[in-house]
């Protein structure tokens, strides 16, 4: 098929469902496709092998208020398997559509705001991204439950909840295997792994030992397999590989990479601090065993606080080998906005109410300072794409509490985001510039408009790439334009390809990695 915008699953051996926008394209002598804002297509077709795509079977069409519609198969413990079309709307809220025998759908009884769907014994599980009422009963927003597959395409299926996080844990990833479906999540930013099983009609939840402080994902399990495959990390320790055993009760490490650096010269430290509005903000802190409480250590803090994004720990060798082995401390900041704790905390900081997540960031930074980790002359802030944002905002509102800011690939112009990022989807997250209390908010702390000369202004670096489709380029240009216009001294440096993650080769990668840490060395150290 011709190169598009595409998402494809197997039906069966001879037929895959596969909403495309490549027809378009042929049909317009190569014009960009009738698709929606959010650059996905809207309708899922039945191909069969060896048949023209023109030829395949429109199953699905979605109405205009559809952004996407994205076909799926599923699988369940005995083999059974479903096809299932999703469409999602404007308001990140998706319906769910079967598919039968003779190619009609279904309209299936699922929440419209949820996590990725698995099959267990008859049962679909997911996570809820928001508080569901069904027949009569009502789930909380976070909440794992299981939805059984008869009466799905029903007004009253049954629903159960297997598990509702407190409200310091998040619920990551989940997937079934033969002996029960495996859930990695965490409690206070800390990684968490269990298993939960169907006994004669009751869910049964059994934790499985892992490593403390760091991070657990599950990166490989399927209903055919017993064994899953799950990966352990923490800022000081590689990833390594752990598999699970036949009964999904224990996990043994299988292999883990290679370690770059020394990590048995730092330490991680997890603190809190009490936000504006006296929400408690975790953050971690990895330094030095000997660091002397002065103020004097450089610092990188990093952030994020966005689309419901967790910034777990994780391991860099480009922060080992060039930031802590060279006397820096780093700083993970967990503020509102990402999924550290769930849907809720996400929800704390959209829109409106984005400046909380500025003040959580605010507020670490001002309690390292208390601390005497450091001091506004070595502290230095990163972020990437909407953390970008959030450095922008910080040059603004508090640059007195910064030396140096790194900002990646950043969204800076806030009223003009509609159009120089790929969809209209983003407004559940920023706002609408429709409605104008919410564009009178973006107006205040768009980093680009509020961008002003000022003493105490760090000299930014900003990291762009040509073909970022995500977050266009001309957000750090422009940005970059106006400070050289007011007359303030900026580093800039766009490469040519790496898309929304600024560098997809290895090379590319050390060139910004080793831009990043010069510049952050020369800034805030002697």
């Amino acid at each position: 098929m011709p190169e598009g915008v595409s998402r494809a699953a197997w039906k069966d051996e001879n037929t895959i469902l596969i909403s495309t926008d490549a027809l378009e394209r042929e049909q317009a002598g190569g014009e960009p496709a009738k698709f929606t804002a959010a650059r996905y297509p809207t309708e899922v077709r039945l191909w069969k092998r060896g048949q023209p795509l023109a030829n395949a079977t429109i199953i699905f069409r979605g109405g205009p208020e559809s952004a996407a519609a994205l076909p799926a198969q599923y699988t369940d413990v005995n083999g059974e398997r479903l096809s299932i079309v999703s469409s999602t709307d404007w308001h990140a809220r998706t319906t769910s559509w079967l598919l039968d025998e003779r190619g009609g759908v279904q309209r299936l009884t699922l929440p419209p705001k949820r996590g990725e769907i698995t099959l267990y014994r008859g049962h679909c599980i997911l996570t809820l991204r928001e508080e569901w009422t069904v027949a009569g009963r009502s789930f909380p927003a976070g909440a794992l439950i299981s939805v059984a597959l008869d009466g799905i395409t029903g007004a009253a299926p049954t629903v159960r909840a297997l598990k509702v996080p407190e409200s310091r844990e998040a619920i990551f990833d989940v997937q079934s295997t033969r002996s029960g479906v495996l859930v990695s999540g965490s409690y206070n930013v800390n990684g968490r792994l269990e298993k939960f099983e169907l006994v004669k009609g009751q869910w049964q939840r059994h934790p499985i030992a892992m490593p403390d402080h760091g991070t657990v994902r599950l990166v490989m399990a399927e209903p055919g397999m017993r064994t899953a495959f799950v990966t352990y990390q923490s800022f000081l320790q590689p990833t390594a590989l752990y598999a699970t055993d036949a009964a999904g009760r224990r996990a043994s490490v299988l292999r883990g990479e290679a370690a770059p650096f020394d990590s048995s010269r730092f330490v991680t430290e997890q603190f809190e601090v009490s936000s504006t509005d006296g929400t408690r903000i975790p953050y971690f802190v990895v330094r030095a065993r000997d660091l002397r409480l002065d103020g004097s250590s450089p610092t990188l803090m990093s952030g994020y606080g966005g689309f419901g994004a967790p910034q777990y720990p994780r391991y860099s060798a480009a922060v080992g080998r060039l930031w802590l082995e060279e006397g820096g401390t780093y700083v993970l900041a967990n503020i509102r906005g990402g999924g550290e704790f769930g849907p809720a905390w996400h929800q704390a900081a959209v829109r409106t109410n984005r400046q909380r997540a500025y003040d959580d960031f605010i507020a670490v930074a001002e309690d390292l300072i208390h601390r005497k980790i450091t001091s506004p002359r070595r502290l230095g802030i990163e972020g990437m794409s909407n953390g970008g944002l959030l450095v922008g905002v910080m040059l603004n509102q508090r640059p007195e509490l910064f030396r140096a800011a790194v900002a990646k690939v950043p969204a800076l112009d806030m009223l003009r985001w509609d159009l120089l990022r790929g969809g209209a989807y983003a407004a559940n997250e920023f706002g609408s510039l429709e409605i104008p209390e919410e564009r009178a908010f973006l107006e205040r702390i768009s980093p680009y408009q509020n961008l002003r000369a000022r003493p105490d202004l760090p000299v930014p670096l900003l990291l762009t790439a040509t073909n970022d489709d995500n977050v266009h380029p001309a957000h750090a240009r422009k940005y970059a334009a106006k400070m050289q216009k007011l007359g303030l001294p900026v580093f800039f440096y766009e490469s040519e390809e790496g898309g929304h993650g600024a560098s997809i080769i290895s090379a590319g990668r050390a060139l910004n990695d080793a831009i990043e840490f010069v510049y952050l060395a020369r800034t805030l150290t002697d």
